[in-house]
């Protein structure tokens, strides 16, 4: 059986990974579990992550790593941040960062287990694959027509759901909260929820680079 941890980026991302994503695979196969960088997550700076990393592998040299990290809001300091304004295509950016977190981590051990996942544009991006879905998760937004208008918009807006955003203040999570406020959108209560009355299957259709990740046969076998 394969192991593999996935570091979180916070409690909404370990959520998902619990209940929605690790049960989607085969536990005879693969056992997956989330990770936070302390008790809350939040905070990645890059060298707390790298030396957290590097500390994992370390102490269990058989497992597999990968992460799932928010590219809204990362960390300059994370490797090759600084080209990022040449490179205009969201999936070109998070694959080049990808690429240069995996090479600075497996720089220090030679076992190649690390398999960074960057989400575009964050993890909200996933359920603008079923805006029905959306509206369903909580009775105060059930059945509202404006409610449904306003994300049909944003979707029809964007080639798919992992494209979805074009400034600080109109990231996926932003509008959400923007839409949803009788109650408030928020993001541990209803992420997970959500992502589950959708499936994984069917987030898979819509978000390519969520897509590949699935398909990472070196993670999940």
């Amino acid at each position: 059986m394969r192991r593999v941890y996935i570091i979180c980026e916070g409690q909404t991302e370990e959520n998902f990974i619990k209940e929605v994503f690790a049960p989607y695979f085969n536990p005879q196969i693969v056992a997956i579990q989330p990770l936070l960088v302390g008790k809350k997550g939040g905070a990645l700076s890059y060298d707390r992550v790298k030396n957290f990393i590097l500390n994992l592998a370390k102490n269990d040299t058989a497992t597999y790593i990968t992460t799932m990290f928010d590219y809204y809001a990362l960390d300059t300091k994370f490797p090759g941040h600084n080209q990022l304004n040449a490179i205009p295509d969201i999936y070109k950016k998070v694959k080049y960062l990808e690429k240069k977190f995996r090479d600075d981590i497996n720089s220090f051990f030679s076992n190649n287990r690390f398999f960074p996942y960057i989400q575009p544009h964050e993890f909200e991006s996933l359920l603008f694959s079923d805006i029905n879905e959306i509206v369903k998760a909580d009775p105060g937004w059930n059945k509202k027509a404006a409610l449904i208008s306003s994300l049909s918009k944003i979707v029809n807006d964007y080639p798919n759901p992992e494209e979805i955003n074009n400034s600080p203040s109109t990231s996926p999570s932003h509008r959400l909260g923007q839409i949803l406020n009788l109650p408030k959108y928020r993001k541990v209560l209803h992420g997970a929820t959500i992502a589950k009355n959708i499936g994984i299957d069917n987030i898979r259709q819509k978000c390519k680079h969520f897509d590949e990740w699935c398909n990472n046969k070196n993670l999940f076998p």
